[in-house]
C-alpha cells in the first residue's frame, strides 16, 4: 500500500520513493497529482507530494518568508531523497519551476518527463535530454 506525503510533511524513507514533480501553478494547474497517487496506491512506495493543502499564495516568494522556505527546502530535500522523479506538463500550465528542477536534475537518471500534449518547448528539452522520456497522450 502507498504511503502518500504531502508538504511540508514529515516522512521516513523506508521504501521505494517516488517525488511528483511538476504543474502546481500556484494551486491553479489541476490536481494530476490525485491521479497518480490514485494509479500508484497499490504499489508498496512512498510518494511526495508537494501540493500542500494548506498553500496560500499571498505567502511572499522569498527565503525570508517562512512558509515559503519551508516549501521550498520540502521539495529539494524530497527530489534528492527519492529513487524516481516524475516530472509532469500539464495542457495549460507555464511550469517554470518544473522545467527549474528539470534543468538541476538534467544529468539524473531517476527523472521521468511525462508529457500530456504536444507543446514545442516540453517536446525539445524532454527529447533531446532524457531516454526516458514518456511522451503521454492523456486527460491531465
Amino acid at each position: 500500500m502507498a504511503d502518500i506525503v504531502k508538504a511540508p510533511g514529515k516522512y521516513t524513507k523506508d521504501k521505494f520513493t517516488i517525488f511528483l514533480a511538476g504543474a502546481i501553478d500556484m494551486g491553479s494547474a489541476e490536481d494530476w497529482q490525485v491521479k497518480v497517487s490514485e494509479a500508484l496506491k497499490d504499489f508498496e512506495v512512498l510518494i511526495l507530494n508537494p501540493r500542500r493543502d494548506d498553500w496560500d499564495s499571498s505567502w511572499k516568494q522569498e527565503k525570508s518568508d517562512p512558509q515559503f522556505s519551508e516549501q521550498v527546502n520540502w521539495e529539494q530535500d524530497g527530489l534528492e531523497a527519492s529513487d524516481l522523479v516524475l516530472v509532469v506538463f500539464t495542457k495549460d500550465s507555464k511550469a517554470p519551476i518544473t522545467f527549474l528542477e528539470l534543468g538541476m536534475h538534467i544529468n539524473n537518471d531517476i527523472m521521468v518527463p511525462i508529457i500530456s500534449v504536444f507543446y514545442k518547448r516540453y517536446f525539445v528539452l524532454c527529447s533531446f535530454y532524457y531516454n526516458n522520456f514518456f511522451n503521454a497522450r492523456t486527460n491531465f
